[in-house]
């Protein structure tokens, strides 16, 4: 259990550092006011917080164990040959 604790905890620690730069990065590359900047960064986290939960019920109520572990590791599959590819 101390595990999982420390896992949130640097989860969280990690969302916040992303999200202070990422107003950051909205307000001096993309020219924004505070107010849109923070409009937006809002709604990137409530659908990072919220499409978890959808997908765990989609999980859980249509696909099942197994299926949803195979589609999950073809996308990070993906993801992982994609950048892969960018790099080189």
């Amino acid at each position: 259990m101390l595990t999982n604790a420390g896992n949130e905890t640097v989860e969280k620690l990690a969302k916040l550092g992303i999200q202070t730069n990422f107003m950051v990065y909205l307000m001096t590359v993309y020219n924004m006011d505070q107010v849109y900047a923070a409009n937006i960064l809002n709604t990137w986290s409530a659908i990072s917080n919220g499409l978890p939960v959808i997908g765990a019920f989609i999980a859980d109520a249509y696909l099942g164990k197994f299926v949803t572990i195979a589609i999950a590791s073809f996308a990070n599959l993906a993801v992982c040959f994609n950048f892969i590819f960018i790099m080189f």
